[in-house]
């Protein structure tokens, strides 16, 4: 077994002509430069070979110029200095305002990507095509340093499907120094920098990835959580406009039309009037342009508190025009193949972070005090989510309610408040998007992963973002978060050395083959092996259908489904909650 640690340890470290020059058998000879090179634009990138992956890495490529000094709080300004960049190791993390990175080095210079590619192919003849993930992290934390999102794994798949690929991860700044809104903001080009980060990523993919081998008219935008509504975020950009910075897509726990109350530059003015109090700009004549000489010890302070946390996009009127679900409504979006993936139990890590719920009238507060939902909109909400509502389902958990341990740590109304959170957060907006597009014409292909990995209580179930290990097939991972806590306490979720490793590789190599024939094909059916499941389009069949691809292990494994469990109290939901979210 290939080590993964060497590419860990590596991993966490601090119209062009392409050369790719791998190290000979035996070593690299003495005085040779045996580095793979990229000649971009404006410079040359000089990356590393690994012998053991047969992979050339480019780590930590700068597509921007660093976002400090009088440049924080501002768009990402294109690098157009001739640059000569050693691209051997990944650098900082953007700063982030959980436990996930602060064990790694962060700084305000972080607009970087990788670029994982197989060595060995000769890019001057193929190109090949271009699959970029989008961290999650709900704008707070991640990274494309992260661990978990190691592009070795799904890039060595491809070349042993025979499709190869390239991967990229980028990063793109967080809380507030990416999302900071308020009236002081408003009107300015200062809003959603996050977005624009990875817009201008994007922008320098299309310009420099054929240096390194890729298509540019091969590109195919992935991400997790808030890395999918990003995605989603990009198909409605400046109403739908298609620059041609991706020509498929891949949502993973996200959509545009996802949680939250609508955002707008005043929504952000209490935590934008905490930071100025407390990093000393109240009574500036432009606090903005004060807040970027504070120095970023004391404004990451009051950002990272619960008064100045920035956790979300802004409509600005440019970027994002209006509401998502109204761009969708009249077909403003790029219209483009997608694939649609969630797990079954969306809601159950993120239950478990709320108070301890017994009484239905407790519930009800707490959803009068996060939703827009009307008293009679909120009546039908708990008839459809009624006390036998259980996330996961209560076949699933051993012993039975209430005497499951869940149930025991997290209240009476825990499992019904799994069922409702997930459904308002994530599977309702996963569903509306999937129909929405597919009403267009757009081909859609929906995944419901419902493996429960190694490590995590039948009572938790297949929770957010679970999935992903099996996606990058990424079997020797540290360890998923649970429950958005910041803490890593999965330390094998595949199970390796256990009784269930063989059947979390098999699914994770079914998965990732999958998405390889998606990036590479444009359809993950493309090619399946005798007795793989075939994948179906959501719409196949007729306007009726609501096909998707169920992913677990043990008896019953993969197959198809309808995508109408709980009809009633979604539907509900996309009717009168997603109309005015994210």
């Amino acid at each position: 077994m290939k080590s993964s640690i060497a590419i860990f340890s590596l991993l966490s470290l601090a119209g062009s002509f392409v050369e790719a020059v791998p190290a000979p058998q035996g070593g690299p000879i003495s005085g040779i430069d045996t580095s793979p090179k990229a000649y971009i634009k404006n410079g040359t990138v000089t990356g590393r070979y690994s012998p053991e992956w047969n992979q050339d890495f480019f780590l930590g490529v700068p597509y921007a110029k660093p976002p400090t000094g009088d440049r924080r709080f501002r768009p990402p300004q294109f690098i157009t200095e001739k640059q000569h960049i050693q691209a051997k190791q990944t650098g900082n993390w953007c700063y982030g305002y959980r436990g996930d990175q602060w064990e790694y080095p962060q700084s305000e210079d972080c607009l970087t990507l990788n670029i994982v590619r197989p060595s060995g192919v000769n890019y001057n003849i193929k190109k090949l095509p271009v699959a970029v993930f989008i961290h999650g992290g709900g704008f707070l934390i991640g990274s494309a340093h992260d661990q978990r999102y190691n592009m070795t794994f799904l890039v060595k798949q491809s070349v042993d499907e025979g499709h190869p690929i390239i991967g990229i991860g980028i990063n793109y700044r967080l809380g507030g120094l990416g999302w900071i809104a308020s009236r002081q903001v408003a009107g300015t080009q200062n809003l959603n920098l996050g977005l624009k980060d990875q817009r201008v990523a994007l922008h320098w993919i299309q310009e420099n990835i054929r240096a390194f081998g890729g298509d540019p008219n091969k590109v195919t935008l992935f991400g997790a959580s808030a890395g999918a509504l990003s995605i989603g975020l990009h198909q409605l950009a400046y109403n739908g406009r298609n620059d041609g910075l991706f020509h498929q897509v891949m949502l993973l726990s996200g959509a545009p039309t996802f949680f939250g109350t609508p955002g707008f530059p005043e929504t952000g003015q209490a935590r934008y009037d905490y930071i100025i109090t407390q990093t000393g700009c109240l009574d500036a004549t432009d606090s903005l342009e004060c807040l970027r000489h504070v120095p970023i010890e004391t404004l990451n302070a009051a950002i990272n508190s619960t008064s100045g946390q920035y956790t979300a996009p802004t409509i600005d009127g440019n970027f994002i025009t209006g509401l998502p679900s109204e761009g969708l409504k009249r077909g403003r979006f790029v219209k483009v193949p997608t694939v649609m993936a969630g797990t079954t139990d969306e809601g159950a890590g993120y239950a478990r972070m709320l108070t301890k719920y017994d009484t239905e009238a407790q519930l009800r507060t707490w959803l009068q005090a996060t939703t827009l939902f009307k008293p009679n909109m909120l009546d039908t909400l708990l008839s459809h989510y009624d006390s036998s509502t259980s996330i996961p389902d209560a076949a699933n958990f051993t012993p039975p309610y209430p005497n499951d341990q869940g149930t025991i740590n997290h209240g009476l109304q825990y499992h019904r408040m799994a069922a409702i959170l997930g459904d308002l957060w994530f599977i309702a907006g996963k569903r509306n998007y999937a129909q929405k597009l597919a009403s267009f014409g757009v081909p859609v292909w929906s995944v419901r992963s419902r493996v429960v990995p190694n490590g995590y209580a039948d009572w938790s179930g297949s929770v957010h973002t679970t999935d992903v290990n099996f996606i990058f097939n990424n079997l020797e991972a540290p360890g998923y978060d649970i429950g958005g806590t910041g803490v890593r306490v999965v330390q094998n979720p595949m199970d390796i050395g256990g009784p269930k490793e063989a059947e979390f590789k098999q699914l994770a190599d079914f998965a990732s083959k999958s998405f390889v024939r998606f990036f590479a094909k444009g359809d993950p059916a493309h090619g399946r092996a005798p007795g793989e499941v075939h994948w179906v389009k959501y719409k196949h069949g007729g306007a009726s259908k609501a096909n998707q691809i169920v992913w677990d292990i043990g008896p019953g494994g993969v197959y198809i489904e309808q995508d109408n469990f709980r009809q009633a109290g979604i539907q509900h939901i996309i009717d009168h909650f997603l109309q005015g979210s994210f």
